[in-house]
């Protein structure tokens, strides 16, 4: 989307991936920008604010893409990610739901923690405030995590739904819990982010907080061509979430 909206506007576009990396991230920003490109689409990782602040307090075109920083004055093109989960636990507790977990990733940034902020606040004006429980797994090597908290959610807190923050954290606990022999929706009903066509495959459905992908990606490429033409534009913007509703989530009545 971003190439094709670029190719219109007679620029071409480099792709390069950080693995969610720091020093990764600043050293292909850096070569990057030695190298004479007009301006950068970034999807930043944690620790990176600093970084990103300065480059763009330089004037350089920088936007931000599916992640934000509140604190600093950069556009950023992303998910209403509060909105998502606040959809996402209420849809839940709807359908008779209770004990609802969360599983995230450990890190300080902001999508995710307002992923996490959404959940909590539906939780407690639902009055469901004693049933808060957010599992935090390592952002490089999640599953060992997922799988402990999923063993430890059924065994013992008898946890009735699970929210997955991220898509990779609902693949990976999607394995685990078939090789615990879970039911979904019996045993346990699921929420993920964003649809994965490998997904549609599982013998459930599963239910998907569905992000406006194309109209996300055609703001950054446009906030930052208007940012090259003018180094004193800011723009940010949060696009809306929809909750698309299969078997995963659904409780038998």
């Amino acid at each position: 989307i971003i190439e094709d909206r670029a190719n219109e506007l007679n620029y071409t576009v480099l792709i390069s991936s950080s693995d969610e990396n720091l020093e990764n991230t600043e050293r292909l920003i850096n070569v990057l920008h030695n190298k004479g490109v007009e301006g950068l689409i970034v999807v930043p990782c944690d620790g990176s604010m600093d970084f990103i602040k300065e480059l763009s307090e330089s004037g350089f075109p920088v936007v931000l893409l599916d992640r934000y920083f509140p604190t600093i004055d950069v556009s950023s093109s992303c998910l209403d990610n509060f909105k998502a989960t606040t959809l996402a636990t209420q849809h839940l507790i709807e359908q008779g739901h209770r004990k609802i977990a969360l599983i995230a990733y450990d890190t300080e940034m902001h999508h995710i923690l307002d992923r996490i902020s959404g959940y909590e606040e539906t939780m407690r004006k639902a009055g469901l405030k004693n049933y808060i429980d957010i599992e935090k797994v390592d952002i490089l090597n999640p599953k060992p995590g997922i799988r402990n908290a999923l063993t430890d959610m059924i065994s013992n807190k008898h946890t009735d739904a699970v929210i997955f923050l991220t898509n990779m954290l609902a693949i990976n606990g999607l394995y685990c819990l078939n090789e615990m022999n879970v039911k979904v929706p019996d045993d346990l009903a699921i929420i993920r982010f964003n649809r994965n066509e490998a997904l549609e495959l599982y013998n459930s459905p599963i239910t998907f907080i569905k992000q406006p992908i194309e109209q996300i990606a055609e703001h950054a490429i446009n906030t930052l061509v208007s940012r090259i033409k003018n180094r004193n534009y800011i723009h940010k913007c949060f696009f809306e979430p929809n909750l698309i509703i299969q078997n995963s989530s659904l409780k038998k009545q």
